[in-house]
């Protein structure tokens, strides 16, 4: 049996959340959250740190259409689109 795309994705995501919060870290930057006094934006990323945070936002958005499935996913996209 092949090995679940949800899971390997799952997979992925942790391991790139995972390297982006130690990004943060090892930089003395601080990691945005939903309290009130978050920071706004994450200034000073590296190059390195700036690809690991797209290639993560690209595999949650491909997360997201995967577990919405097709129609669903396509109907989102285009309704979002119009707007």
């Amino acid at each position: 049996m092949a090995e679940s795309q949800l899971r390997a994705l799952a997979a992925e995501i942790n391991k790139l959340a995972d390297s982006f919060a130690s990004s943060l870290q090892e930089n003395n930057m601080p990691e945005a959250s939903f309290a009130a006094d978050s920071p706004m934006n994450h200034k000073g990323l590296t190059a390195d740190m700036f690809l690991t945070r797209q290639t993560l936002c690209d595999k949650l958005m491909d997360m997201w259409y995967l577990v919405q499935g097709p129609s669903e996913s396509i109907y989102n996209y285009v309704h979002n689109a119009c707007l």
